[in-house]
C-alpha cells in the first residue's frame, strides 16, 4: 500500500504549527519587510495546503480502484501470455542468459537450440524493434525424421527486472504454410495427373524467356486418345493419360518440368537442355509406352514436337509454344502418311 502523508494528519498539523509560529512573530511585533500583510499571505499559503491535502485525499481514494486495475490488467496480460499460441522467450542482454518463457514456449523445448541458432540469433537486435519474416527450420524430431517448421520472428528490447533483456515473440507458421501450399498446389497442378498444368507451364516459360534461360521444349500430343474414349470408356481414357505421364516421369530428368496442358496434350521444359537429349527422352517414353499397349488392348502412343530456344531468342512465350506445336503436328502427319 502506497503512503500518502495526509492518512496520519501530517498536513494538517504542519499547517497548525506554522500558524501558530506566525501568530506568535506577529504577536511580538516582528512584521515582514516591506509591509507586507504576513496573515494575508499565510492565508494564501494555508489555503493552498489545504487544497494540495484535499487533492492527495481524493489520489488515495481512487488509488484502491488504481490498484484493482493494475491488478487486472496483470492478470489479463498472464492470461494472454499463457493460453497465446506464440512462443514468447526472455533473453538477457549480453549474457544470453534465459529469463522467461510462456507454456507455448515450454512445449519447444526440445527444439530450443534449433530455434536460438537458427531463428533467433539471425534475428537478434539489441537496439531496436525487428521483425524477421518467416523462416523455414529443419528440425530432427525425436522419432529421428526431419520436419520442415516455418517461424516467424519479433524482437523487442526491454528491462527485466532493472537490466537489459531482449523479448522475442515467435510464431508458428507451418501450418499457414503448409495451407498456402495446399491451394498453391491446387492451382497449379492437374486434378488427374498430379502434374504442372498450363498455368504452371505458361508461368514457367515466361520466366525461362525473360531470363535468357536456353531450354528446349517439348510438345506432346496422345494418339487417338478419343478413340479409346469412344470404343473402351473414359476410365480406359484416364489408364491411356495417366500412362503417358508416368514415362514422362520416368523418362525426363527429375528437374524438367511436366505439365498436362489440355485433355490430351502435355508440354515439357528442359533447362539448359539441348533439342537431341530431349529427342532422346521422347524416343525412350513412346518406346515404352507402346509395349505397354499389348496389355492395356488398344494402341498407345504420342506424337511431339521439340524446340530449341538459346539465350538470344527473340521469340516471346506464346510465339515459341506456337512454332513448337506446328513441329507437334508435323510429326502427327507424318505418321499418318502410308
Amino acid at each position: 500500500m502506497a503512503y500518502f502523508p495526509y492518512e496520519d494528519g501530517i498536513v494538517r498539523e504542519s499547517i497548525g504549527r506554522m500558524q501558530a509560529y506566525i501568530k506568535g512573530l506577529l504577536e511580538q511585533g516582528l512584521p515582514p519587510e516591506g509591509g507586507l500583510e504576513l496573515t494575508g499571505d499565510f492565508a494564501a499559503l494555508g489555503a493552498s495546503l489545504e487544497e494540495l491535502a484535499g487533492r492527495y485525499a481524493q489520489l488515495y481514494a481512487s488509488h484502491p480502484r488504481a490498484s484493482n486495475s493494475l491488478e487486472q490488467a496483470q492478470s489479463l496480460l498472464t492470461a494472454l501470455t499463457d493460453s497465446t499460441e506464440d512462443l514468447i522467450l526472455v533473453y538477457s542482454q549480453p549474457e544470453e542468459e534465459l529469463l522467461f518463457q510462456n507454456p507455448k514456449a515450454l512445449t519447444f523445448s526440445l527444439y530450443r537450440s534449433f530455434l536460438y541458432n537458427q531463428l533467433i540469433e539471425k534475428s537478434k537486435s539489441p537496439h531496436r524493434r525487428s521483425v524477421e519474416k518467416a523462416r523455414e527450420i529443419h528440425i530432427l524430431d525425436p522419432n529421428g525424421e526431419i520436419q520442415d517448421l516455418f517461424f516467424e520472428s519479433r524482437s523487442f528490447p526491454m528491462e527485466w527486472r532493472g537490466k537489459p533483456a531482449l523479448a522475442y515473440l515467435i510464431s508458428d507458421k507451418t501450418s499457414q504454410r503448409q495451407k498456402e501450399n495446399n491451394i498453391l498446389q491446387m492451382a497449379y497442378t492437374d486434378s488427374l495427373t498430379k502434374a504442372y498444368n498450363r498455368h504452371y507451364f505458361m508461368l514457367s516459360l515466361q520466366d525461362f524467356v525473360a531470363r535468357r534461360i536456353p531450354f528446349s521444349i517439348c510438345y506432346i500430343d496422345l494418339d487417338n486418345l478419343k478413340g479409346v474414349n469412344d470404343q473402351h470408356g473414359h476410365a480406359s481414357g484416364d489408364d491411356y493419360i495417366l500412362a503417358v505421364c508416368k514415362l514422362l516421369y520416368e523418362s525426363f530428368r527429375q528437374e524438367d518440368i511436366i505439365c498436362r496442358i489440355g485433355g490430351d496434350e502435355f508440354a515439357v521444359l528442359l533447362k539448359e537442355c539441348d533439342a537431341d537429349f530431349a529427342q532422346s527422352r521422347n524416343h525412350l517414353a513412346n518406346q515404352r509406352l507402346q509395349e505397354l499397349a499389348d496389355s492395356a488392348g488398344y494402341s498407345m502412343s504420342y506424337s511431339y514436337g521439340v524446340l530449341y530456344v538459346g539465350p538470344d531468342n527473340q521469340l516471346d512465350a506464346e510465339a515459341i509454344l506456337d512454332a513448337v506445336d506446328q513441329r507437334m503436328y508435323k510429326h502427327k502427319n507424318a505418321k499418318r502418311e502410308p
